[in-house]
């Protein structure tokens, strides 16, 4: 184990940083390589330049609008095969950081990644079959993804946060931390595509995965004690239990009901943003936008760089003025709503850029459900929760891709004006939902005891616990933060 200050003023940021750009610079590219596949599928190989949009006209909408459903069915299909078993193997993860530390559980993404990339390349240079990028993919998913990456970065900071209303602003800064990176991939993306081809990318995706793994390896210390283990198994039912116990245990003051209105909030939130990053690309590719592979990548870049100034200068801000976390996240669901529509009424670049503007607060909720929820579970709990909150993530992008992938096809036979921003409008409608859930907890807040501002350095969480267990806790907990 790497020994160190677990509480020293940077730790896990360059995890997220390089595994972050990492994982969002592959996104646009693997797509960008899918769309050309499939032009040089239907068009013949003759089409000798790489992903981009200059057949995209009125005139030749029906065989554009072919070149669309096949390379939605081909990330429709690799999607799955990487989201589908993250979703279970985050939740295996969850209560195994809680017994083993998080640093095991940590390297596992950037080594999933690692395999994933390998594969990825192979199918670029020997012109594999399309399908074959899908293997890569589900071993990246069986190593836990991005969700398991977040949640135990998340855990991590929990650990060593003792002040309950400092930790909203921490996870907000590396939510920041984590879309600047994005911003860096986003906007490199196209450039990647357009100057350098597909393999080229990739080699320096492996490269920001190599040095996640060996940074977590031998630079980062262990925030959380080992608990003592009766049995040698890496995984026992005793785990499941707390995995279940997390959501569904009894708390004082409604706190089970408090958790899983919560989850369901963070989990409504989620599938539009699942949305955006699934299907922005194809909608931007379609007639009439017809982008091009780099202003595609600059689009996707100011959307993260507003995401990442709202983490951090917005939600400042707010705090400088006492609003409360369930303010924040009304504030932040009324803005993503406002971006969903603008993007499905955008028929011009200028259009689109515009609807980058509401970015600034639209990725506020998320930190903040976070926090909210961090503050009802104790610290043994912490891990488990982060993995059932990362995993919602990870069943988010997939319903993303298995609901509405389909639909956009469908949107796509349809004539009449915004018909291919269907899916944008109806996820502007889900995040009602999440609205009037937080509304509902916000107005009785007053019954609900278990948030309550702290002035003690103590978190909240500590109010569903026995004096006994705050005693056993207090001494990990509670050190001083350098």
């Amino acid at each position: 184990m790497t020994t160190g200050n677990a509480y020293r003023a940077i730790t896990v940021e360059p995890v997220l940083v390089l595994y972050i750009t990492a994982l969002l610079l592959q996104l646009p590219v693997y797509q960008h390589y899918v769309y050309h596949r499939a032009q040089l599928e239907l068009m013949g190989n003759n089409q000798s330049g790489l992903a981009d949009s200059s057949h995209c006209n009125a005139n030749n909408s029906k065989l554009d609008h072919e070149i669309q459903r096949r390379a939605s069915k081909y990330i429709l299909a690799i999607g799955m095969a990487g989201t589908f078993p993250a979703i279970f193997s985050s939740l295996l993860y969850g209560p195994l950081s809680d017994r083993k530390g998080r640093i095991p559980i940590m390297r596992l993404p950037p080594l999933g990644s690692l395999i994933d990339v390998s594969i990825a390349l192979l199918t670029i240079y020997l012109d594999l079959p399309l399908y074959i990028m899908a293997i890569g993919s589900a071993i990246g998913g069986v190593s836990g993804q991005y969700t398991t990456l977040v949640f135990t970065v998340t855990a991590y900071v929990t650990d060593t946060t003792s002040d309950a209303a400092r930790l909203s602003v921490r996870l907000a800064r590396l939510e920041a931390i984590a879309l600047l990176g994005g911003t860096i991939a986003q906007a490199t993306s196209g450039l990647w595509v357009e100057h350098l081809g597909y393999a080229a990318p990739y080699w320096f995706l492996f490269a920001c995965q190599l040095c996640t793994f060996l940074y977590i390896t031998f630079s980062l210390p262990e925030s959380h004690e080992k608990l003592p283990c009766g049995t040698k198994a890496c995984y026992s039912c005793r785990d499941l239990q707390l995995l279940a116990g997390v959501v569904f245990k009894h708390r004082n003051d409604r706190g089970r009901v408090k958790i899983l209105l919560l989850l369901a909030t963070s989990f409504l939130s989620l599938l539009p943003v699942g949305v955006l990053n699934q299907l922005v690309i194809l909608y931007a590719k379609d007639f009439p936008l017809c982008w091009r592979a780099d202003l595609i990548g600059y689009f996707l870049a100011c959307l993260f760089f507003g995401r990442a100034v709202g983490a951090v200068v917005c939600m400042k801000f707010l705090k400088w003025f006492n609003w409360q976390d369930y303010s924040v996240v009304q504030l932040g669901s009324v803005f993503l709503m406002g971006l969903l529509v603008m993007i499905g009424l955008s028929t011009t670049t200028l259009d689109m850029f515009l609807a980058t503007l509401p970015c600034l607060m639209a990725g506020l909720p998320q930190p903040c459900i976070r926090a909210l929820t961090s503050h009802i579970v104790n610290d043994s709990e912490q891990g488990s929760l982060f993995s059932i909150v990362a995993s919602i993530e990870s069943l988010c992008n997939f319903l993303a891709n298995i609901i509405f992938n389909p639909v956009y096809q469908t949107s796509l036979d349809y004539s009449w004006p915004h018909s291919n921003g269907l899916i944008f409008f109806i996820n502007a409608g889900v995040i009602l939902i999440p609205l009037i859930i937080v509304s509902y907890l916000k107005f009785y807040d007053g019954k609900f005891k278990e948030y309550e501002p702290i002035d003690s350095g103590i978190p909240n969480s500590k109010s569903f616990t026995s004096s006994s267990s705050l005693s056993e806790e207090s001494n990990y907990k509670h050190q001083p933060i350098s």
